[in-house]
Parts: structure tokens; C-alpha cells; sequence
């Protein structure tokens, strides 16, 4: 049976507006798939770590494992180390240092000369007031038969764990943010000692933007769970075509049927 004009006019146009539709909703699940399968770049290094700090020997700290020494800190608990460094101690004494930054530029959280012992949560970033020359996390001393202790990584003896060194440093002349964690005890037991151990260290890879303390992971990322449930269902939208690019688009406007 032959088709008459109009018939095949009318089935012309069905199917060409059909195609089209296809066609929009293979572009729509196309940009969409593009979208998801670009990968979210980690803004965040974290290095969990568990090393213990050596006594009268200097500590390298390399946040972003270039090579390049970012910051030295030493313990120092013996008159040999305290002549060697051109200070006065008596063997009553022990202290905790961040030592002159390898590169400058580079600095710490804390008042001049004393470094900050932050809490997880703390903001470091472009508002935080930075140290950038030699100074102490804490110290003890033992005088005239008088115990004291000095700087807030000492804590008159008690265990300082799980806090946080606020970094600045540069990445090819650019200003980053990070943190180093330890746990630390400065206390006389028969002398006066300090045992500090990193627990890890990360740094935020995007310039001058500001890292809180503890964190080790960006925040707003699309997980593989996520991203995998959107690309079936586009892939689903694709497969039912034109009837579906509707729903996507009530669905993108937050209408409900």
C-alpha cells in the first residue's frame, strides 16, 4: 500500500523531530559526562609520619618532598650543642627550637621568637601572625634549685600531643600554607630533657590560600561514588532519548511532576 504525500510528510517530520531530540540529549549527556570525568585535582598533601626528633642534631622538615629544605628545628639538651649554637646552658636546661628558615621567606605561627602550639580547627593563612626568624617551641630550666618552663610546647612538664605547627613557605617564589604535627614532652626526669615525635605534615598546593589545622583532604570534592551514579543515570537519559531530555530539564530547574 503506497503512502499517500501527507503520510509520509507527517512520518518525515515525526521522525526527523525524534532525531533531534536524540541528538539534545546526546549533547546534554555528553557535556555531562565531560564534566564528571575530569579529574578533581587534590589540593591537599598530606604525609602521615611517625618520626622521633633527634637530641643535639638538627631535624629537616621538607613539606612538599622537593628536596629543598623548608624548615630545621633542633633539640637541645647538652653544654657541647649550647656552645657550639653560642648560647648559655647549664645542664639543667633543654629547649625545643624551629631554627632559621632554609628559605626566606618561610615562617611560622607565633609571637617573635616563640612558635605557636595550634589546636586542630585553627586557621593558618594570610591573617595569622608569623615568625619568620629563630625562635622556641618551649624550654625548660632548673636554677637556683627553681624548676621553670617556657613557651607554649611546654606546659609545665605535661605532655603537649596532637598539636600543630602553622607553615608558610614558598613553592617557586609562590606562598603556601601548611602544618606539622607533633606530640611533645619537656621535663626533667633526673635532667632536664625533651622528646618530641612528627605525627605527620600537609601543606594546601593552591597559593595563598589558608589550610586549617588537622585538615588533610579539600574540601567540596565529587567522590567516585558520586560521579559514577551521575554518568549511569545520563547514560540512562542518553539510552531513552527525546522523552527523557525533558525530565533532565525539569530536573535541572527543580520542577516536580
Amino acid at each position: 500500500m503506497k503512502s499517500s504525500p501527507g503520510n509520509a510528510s507527517s512520518l518525515s517530520y515525526s521522525i526527523h523531530q525524534q532525531l533531534n531530540g536524540y541528538g539534545l540529549a546526546a549533547g546534554a549527556a555528553g557535556v555531562a559526562l565531560l564534566a564528571l570525568a575530569q579529574p578533581s585535582e587534590a589540593k591537599i598533601v598530606y604525609t602521615p609520619a611517625h618520626e622521633k626528633l633527634p637530641l643535639n642534631k638538627d631535624f629537616f622538615l621538607d613539606l612538599n618532598h622537593d628536596r629543598t629544605t623548608d624548615f630545621r628545628l633542633h633539640i637541645l639538651t647538652s653544654d657541647a650543642d649550647c656552645a657550639a649554637r653560642r648560647a648559655t646552658c647549664s645542664s639543667g636546661d633543654a629547649a625545643f627550637f624551629f631554627e632559621y628558615p632554609q628559605v626566606k621567606g618561610n615562617a611560622v605561627v607565633g609571637r617573635p621568637a616563640y612558635a605557636s602550639a595550634l589546636r586542630a580547627g585553627a586557621a593558618i593563612g594570610p591573617k595569622a601572625a608569623f615568625n619568620s626568624s629563630r625562635g622556641i617551641m618551649g624550654g625548660v630550666e632548673f636554677l637556683n634549685q627553681r624548676l621553670s618552663y617556657d613557651g607554649a610546647w611546654a606546659d609545665s612538664g605535661k605532655p603537649v600531643n596532637d598539636r600543630y605547627l602553622g607553615l608558610k613557605f614558598l613553592i617557586n617564589g609562590k606562598i603556601h600554607y601548611g602544618w606539622a604535627r607533633f606530640n611533645v614532652k619537656i621535663y626533667r626526669n633526673p635532667e632536664s630533657t625533651v622528646r618530641a615525635v612528627l605525627t605527620g605534615y600537609a601543606y594546601e598546593t593552591v597559593p595563598n590560600k589558608p589550610i586549617i589545622a588537622g585538615q588533610t583532604k579539600a574540601t567540596g570534592k565529587v567522590s567516585k561514588v558520586e560521579q559514577s551514579t551521575a554518568q549511569n543515570a545520563t547514560l540512562g537519559l542518553l539510552a531513552r532519548g527525546a522523552p527523557a531530555l525533558s525530565i533532565w530539564r525539569r530536573e535541572e530547574s527543580g520542577e516536580t511532576q
